[in-house]
């Protein structure tokens, strides 16, 4: 049953001469309509047709001055269609066959059996509803309106669907949209298209047509299915958007992939197109990019077999191939042509009037039909991501469903934990070289899993910083390591990144713990991570001059690898220096490693700060930092991270 809303709009005209039949079937209507007019005869009715615009006719067939079909037919000789349901209290054959030839949609025999006429009614509300939308829709002069029905046999067109394809309305009624279809376009298109109505949803997608005379054109199209009162489908609308202007060349690409046995495909992408697009004019820009466009198969090695080249835009151009029977080379040959390819292009000049440029690529490729283009199109973005040239893109995308799929167990793994209070501080002891005594434990943060594992931050912290839960697990830490400061006396060492200085919540946590232990301050120190990137100095400057007027300490955590640098020593101004695993692990074997090393010693000597000898896991390794005078010990050699409580019974 439809909603009494879709009848609102309707406008009845019921003609019936019999007024206590008439009295009868008004009090039915009235549930249902708001807007309804009553004629007692034929004439009556036909005057009201022609003054009026009725959406539905309910109108008995026997009446004098004008019965119901000449009625009927006055209405149509005017030139009017309305949805009409007849009234009859007989089952006469002649009459039913002219009504026929009159179009009336539908009848009721008398006496009215109410619940099948109130179907009745709600068919052809459904129906005229339906008809108004695609009139509606019609104003809009480009879109292409169709409808088919449930077999996908075109029972309608409008003049604009007629004026793209090419094709004349006799034409194109009674047939099947096929006769348009491109021969490239995916029979798996069609196979989802017809999936997805015919499970009553919405298909919406873009597809390449013939037209009449044979030249190709793209639709953004929308397939609807439209439903009677019983949820049943009882036809298709298709609405249709001409895209033959802005031709899209991944569809393209896409279309001729799925047409393809045994495909070959290479993305390449302009390595400096960004940069490019804020120095030149897009006139020039896009001048250049054509001219390389045309210019790329001038590069191709002739061991590497191409089709075509399509221009993707925004600096990407895509190399397919179909190797059909021939066989097809091993990754490591493609990838060895793809080299050329690229050695090629940077060894050449692009000119565009008196501009020189010079062009260097990164390469995607797969030969793995299955997911062919989003692989490679997924492999651009890697290749960017590792800072690679070229990269084998085939199952990429499963991967990062895989990749995807283990990143939610995770994320849900530490919302269980923060919500169960499993995220916690495990301290490490730091121990002073001279004395052998334990002075320091940094706190270093684990995640308590439900069965009792505990995970170190490798496992979750870079999933966690992706997924907004980064925050709420540094609050802890800071609560936890704080809360250390009462059950010791040993300075406590808390790490600290750039993303926890530069994000305001975290510097107002942490000034608001240091003002809540005033008197335990002194023995707060901040380890620095230098491997993460700054985003303003001036941000962490203003936090290290604020911390340390609490007497807090600055060390500067793995020092000597990745970012590290004497000009950040003279913004940071450090009390300590905590040498980096990568240098300490190998220091009694490595000459190397340990001539850095005493040459940082050296100059922290000078500077008065302390250091400290991380990864510390050998008595031989513990004997050559001592030697070379490192102030304080880490590592599983003297403790391994632990609970606190733990620590404190030892």
């Amino acid at each position: 049953m439809l909603k009494l809303e879709e009848f609102r709009d309707i406008r009845l005209l019921y003609v019936e001469d019999d007024e206590a039949a008439s009295a009868a079937m008004v009090k039915i209507f009235k549930k249902f309509f708001q807007h309804i007019d009553i004629a007692y005869d034929g004439r009556e009715g036909l005057e009201k047709i022609l003054a009026n615009n009725y959406d539905l006719i309910v109108t008995d067939i026997n009446m004098p001055n004008l019965n119901g079909l000449d009625m009927i037919r006055g209405m149509k000789d005017a030139g009017k269609s309305i949805y009409t349901i007849m009234l009859t209290a007989y089952s006469d054959n002649n009459t039913f066959h002219e009504s026929i030839k009159l179009g009336v949609q539908s009848y009721a025999i008398k006496p009215i059996n109410v619940s099948q006429f109130v179907e009745s009614l709600s068919t052809a509300v459904s129906t005229i509803n339906n008809s108004k939308k695609i009139e509606a829709l019609e104003q809009y002069e480009n879109v292409m309106v169709s409808k088919t029905d449930c077999q996908g046999i075109i029972t309608y067109v409008n003049d604009k669907f007629c004026e793209v394809s090419g094709y004349t309305k006799d034409e194109l009624i009674g047939k099947n949209h096929s006769i348009m279809k491109h021969p490239q376009t995916s029979h798996e298109v069609f196979i989802d298209l017809w999936n997805t109505i015919k499970s009553r949803n919405i298909w919406v997608g873009k597809i390449c047509n013939i037209k009449k005379d044979g030249t190709e054109y793209y639709l953004n199209t929308t397939i609807c299915p439209i439903v009677d009162q019983s949820g049943d489908i009882i036809e298709y609308i298709g609405l249709r958007n001409d895209l033959s202007d802005m031709k899209d060349p991944k569809i393209e690409l896409q279309n001729i992939l799925k047409t393809t046995k045994k495909p070959f495909l290479a993305m390449l992408k302009t390595e400096s197109f960004h940069t490019l697009e804020h120095i030149y004019t897009k006139e020039i820009l896009e001048e250049m990019l054509e001219t390389f466009y045309r210019m790329l198969y001038t590069y191709i090695p002739s061991g590497l077999k191409i089709d075509g080249i399509i221009n993707l835009q925004k600096g990407i151009y895509a190399l397919y191939f179909d190797f059909k029977s021939e066989d097809i080379p091993n990754a490591k040959t493609l990838g060895d042509l793809l080299s050329e390819l690229q050695h090629n292009i940077e060894q050449s000049i692009i000119v565009v009037d008196e501009y020189d440029f010079d062009l260097s690529v990164l390469v995607s490729y797969s030969t793995d039909k299955t997911d062919i283009y989003a692989n490679v199109e997924y492999g651009l973005d890697i290749v960017q991501e590792k800072n690679r040239s070229i990269i084998c893109s085939d199952n990429l995308t499963t991967i990062a469903k895989e990749e995807a799929v283990k990143n939610t167990k995770t994320i849900k793994m530490i919302q269980n934990a923060i919500t169960k209070g499993n995220i916690v501080s495990y301290f490490q002891p730091i121990t002073n070289n001279k004395t052998g005594i334990v002075e320091k434990y940094e706190s270093l943060v684990r995640l308590i899993t439900d069965d009792g594992k505990v995970l170190s931050p490798f496992f979750f912290l870079d999933i966690a910083k992706e997924s907004g839960y980064y925050i709420k697990i540094t609050n802890i830490v800071l609560e936890k390591s704080f809360d250390a400061l009462k059950k010791t006396t040993k300075e406590i060492s808390i790490n600290l990144s750039a993303l926890d200085i530069e994000n305001i919540y975290i510097r107002n946590k942490i000034i608001q713990l240091l003002k809540n232990n005033k008197d335990d301050t002194h023995r707060v120190v901040f380890e620095l991570l230098e491997d993460e990137q700054v985003k303003d100095f001036n941000v962490v400057k203003d936090f290290i001059t604020n911390v340390k007027s609490y007497g807090v300490q600055i060390a500067i955590d793995d020092f000597g690898a990745g970012v590290s640098n004497f000009e950040r020593l003279l913004d940071y101004q450090p009390d300590i220096l905590k040498i980096d695993a990568c240098l300490i692990k190998n220091i009694d074997q490595d000459k190397y490693s340990k001539d850095v090393v005493e040459t940082l010693q050296i100059f922290a000597w000078k500077q008065e700060i302390k250091t400290v000898a991380e990864f510390v896991e050998t008595p031989e390794i513990l004997k050559t930092v001592k030697d070379i005078g490192i102030n304080y010990t880490q590592g599983y050699l003297l403790g391994k991270p632990d609970l606190l409580e733990n620590h404190l019974k030892n």
